[in-house]
């Protein structure tokens, strides 16, 4: 009986212990340390301006879903934080605003950064000009 309880107990320890390992969160550190870094890496990616694939040195501007990566790689350091008036978004920014997104998915994308920058009549009227595309297409 004696036996019984020892190996209930210590079959009780153990599937807590792992339970407990496998249910921790990351702290808010550990959070904000990964952030952090994809920060960095999406930076380090950046060439001139955009994360445009590049082909024979110059961005192409003959793919289907062109200004996506930018569209993109920008909403995803603005919504972690990033201002949209460094220099390095501000560059995506002005490509952006130019750029001709023929796909519902590069359009998609580009819509959803309008709505994270700060309201202005500009951001607005490109908001409203990126929607009327993607209900047309």
């Amino acid at each position: 009986m004696m036996r019984c309880f020892i190996l209930a107990a210590l079959a009780f320890v153990l599937t807590s212990s792992i339970a407990q390992q496998c249910a921790q969160a990351a702290s808010p550190a550990e959070v904000e340390k990964s952030i952090e870094k994809a920060k960095a890496f999406l930076y380090a990616q950046q060439k001139n301006g955009t994360w445009e694939i590049a082909t024979d040195g110059e961005l192409s501007p003959k793919g289907k879903h062109r200004g996506g990566l930018t569209a993109l790689a920008t909403y995803a350091l603005v919504a972690a934080g990033e201002n949209p008036q460094d220099p390095r978004l501000a560059k995506a920014l002005e490509f952006l605003k130019k750029a001709d997104m023929p796909s519902a998915y590069a359009l998609g994308c580009r819509a959803q950064l309008w709505n994270l920058l700060p309201p202005s009549k500009e951001t607005r009227k490109l908001a409203q000009i990126d929607a009327e595309r993607l209900v047309r297409q």
